[in-house]
Formats: C-alpha cells, sequence, structure tokens
C-alpha cells in the first residue's frame, strides 16, 4: 500500500478490535476509525470480525494512516475516495468492480463541488446524501485516476480547484 502511494511511513500503527458502540462514539459512518498522534491507533468495530469486511476495513484505515504519515493534505473527501480505493482493491476479490458498477448503475457523477464539504457539513448530510456525496468523490477521483493523486498531493497540488482541473470536467 505504501509503495502505491508512493510513501515510505517512520511509524508503526496499532489495531485494535472494539465493541461497534465503543466506535460509533467515535465515527458515524464506517465500522473503522483511526486515531493520530505520537502513538496512532487504528480501531475497527467488531462488525469486521467478518474477514472480508476487517480486511477491507483495514486497509482503507491504513490508506488514511498512510496519506497522513506523508503529510498530504487533501480534501476530506478525496481523502476517502484515495481510502476506499485502497480498501476497494486490498480487500477481498470483486469488491471494486462492484463499487464501479454501483456508481455506473446509479448514474453518480463526477462533482468536483462535494471537495468543499467537511467532515461536519458531510456527517450533517441525511444518509442517503451523504453516501451520493462519498460516491461523486469516488467517481472524481477515478476520473482524475487513483494513481494520479498520490502524485499530485506529493506535488501539494491538492486544492479542490486543482482537483478540479485535474479531472478535466
Amino acid at each position: 500500500m505504501a509503495t502505491f502511494l508512493g510513501v515510505s511511513p517512520s511509524r508503526t500503527v496499532k489495531v485494535r478490535m472494539v465493541e461497534d458502540e465503543l466506535l460509533n462514539g467515535a465515527t458515524r459512518m464506517t465500522p473503522g476509525a483511526m486515531l493520530e498522534g505520537d502513538d496512532p491507533e487504528i480501531y475497527l468495530g467488531s462488525s469486521c470480525l467478518e474477514p472480508d469486511l476487517r480486511q477491507y476495513i483495514l486497509a482503507h484505515e491504513l490508506g488514511h494512516w498512510h496519506m497522513r504519515a506523508a503529510g498530504w493534505s487533501l480534501p476530506h473527501l478525496m481523502e476517502e475516495a484515495l481510502a476506499e480505493y485502497l480498501g476497494l482493491c486490498f480487500g477481498p476479490p470483486g469488491y471494486l468492480r462492484a463499487r464501479i458498477e454501483e456508481i455506473e448503475r446509479e448514474q453518480i457523477e463526477a462533482d468536483p463541488a462535494v471537495l468543499y464539504l467537511d467532515v461536519k457539513q458531510l456527517a450533517a448530510l441525511a444518509p442517503s446524501d451523504r453516501r451520493r456525496a462519498v460516491l461523486s468523490a469516488f467517481a472524481l477521483a477515478r476520473r482524475i485516476g487513483f494513481q494520479r493523486i498520490p502524485e499530485l498531493a506529493a506535488a501539494g497540488r491538492t486544492s479542490v480547484e486543482e482537483l478540479h482541473a485535474a479531472a478535466d470536467l
């Protein structure tokens, strides 16, 4: 994963399994969470006892950890889209194809405007609107090129305007 992102983190990260109820206090959006700091930790909810979900969520959260350890400054939903891509790629076979088919079936457009949403604004959306925003960011990252985003981040070219231009919309 670090190789794909072109980063080499210098710290280790602890991974802990916790009851979903404890995790839900940290985030209402996923069965996993990452806490930053001097001793970073990834928490996986008890729903991640199912191996396929654990593999997907762990890869997603490790993606966040690698991006932050590298000091990247991505808009929230672009970071989520790239972490989602990593979770789908490093997760069980078929997850990535299913997500792309979902976006195509529902005709989700790549909309750079969703990149202006911060964590609180995203959390305040109705669940169906939040889902559409996340899928729209994923579609945008796909249009830019998942492999290209790390290059843009390493060069410090990840403002909403620069990502919009990179998507050539």
